[in-house]
Formats: structure tokens, C-alpha cells, sequence
């Protein structure tokens, strides 16, 4: 029997109130405590996160995570399934 793919929803969130690396840290360490979250990258200078994650983690688990770690968030609605995706670098 086949184990059925595992779906992995990209989500980007705008996040407001980073202004150095160690607020980057703090949000990225935020999100990745959650779980079913496989891989954040986070960016001051575009000020959003883009996460890889699957169930149980949801957008509104991720937007508490950044709302408790102080920062505003919200969810920039584009919704994509990715199997097996990285999250792409801004560079």
C-alpha cells in the first residue's frame, strides 16, 4: 500500500515592527515552534514570512505565533499547495 502524499501549503505573511535580525530571529523562532511547520523564511527588508507547513498548523495558528512574539501580522492571500517545495529565497 502507498502512503499518500503529504500536502504542504505555502503561506506568506506581511509582518510589521521588525527592524533588525534579531527581530527576524524572533519571529522566525515564533513560527517554527508551531506544528507541521517544515520551513520559514522570514525578511525585514520585503517585512514578511513565507512558511511551508501542514496540518495541524493553520494561517491563523501562524498569525497568533507572530502576534504573541509582538510583531502585526496578516495573511497576504495567495494560496498554493506544493508538494516536497522549498521556501524561495528573497533574494
Amino acid at each position: 500500500m502507498r502512503a499518500m502524499p503529504s500536502y504542504v501549503t505555502r503561506t506568506v505573511l506581511l509582518v510589521a515592527g521588525m527592524h533588525d535580525n534579531d527581530s527576524r530571529e524572533e519571529v522566525a523562532r515564533a513560527v517554527e515552534r508551531l506544528g507541521g511547520v517544515q520551513q520559514v523564511n522570514v525578511n525585514i527588508y520585503r517585512a514578511r514570512a513565507v512558511v511551508l507547513h501542514e496540518p495541524p498548523c493553520t494561517v491563523a495558528d501562524l498569525l497568533h505565533a507572530v502576534t504573541e512574539a509582538g510583531y502585526s501580522a496578516v495573511h497576504q492571500e495567495s494560496p498554493e499547495l506544493a508538494v516536497g517545495a522549498d521556501v524561495p529565497t528573497d533574494e
